[in-house]
């Protein structure tokens, strides 16, 4: 099933992401409106991910195998991944540049503070 329509795609259509059929893995493809055929750009072993299409061709590909990191692909077609990196922390955001050119990432930096008091009466 679908997790979420990501972008309308340059060439038509829309990029989704989706669970595979034995839910393993993460699927990012082109869905065409017309009804042709889909085109699978990558499947990888993660939890959530999408797909960003590029101005120039190709598509800038994401996969956040755990919570606590995001690996950055470029996809030049289907099936072709180039990893440019992989970001080892927890990732509260991130956005595309549409060429590509730039990736920025929101990342959480969690500090717990406890405090305590106690109230004394004379």
């Amino acid at each position: 099933s679908f997790r979420r329509v990501l972008f309308r795609s340059p060439a038509g259509g829309v990029i989704a992401s989706a669970r595979s059929r034995t839910l393993d893995s993460l699927v990012v493809l082109q869905v065409p409106t017309d009804g042709s055929a889909w085109t699978v750009w990558a499947e990888l072993s993660a939890e959530v991910g999408g797909g960003v299409p590029l101005s120039g061709g190709g598509m800038l590909i994401t996969a956040f195998h755990s919570q606590q990191s995001v690996t950055v692909y470029s996809a030049s077609a289907p099936g072709r991944l180039n990893k440019l990196g992989t970001v080892p922390r927890p990732i509260d955001g991130l956005s595309v540049s549409r060429g590509g050119r730039r990736v920025a990432v929101r990342v959480g930096d969690h500090h717990g503070d406890a405090w305590m008091s106690k109230v004394v009466r004379p």
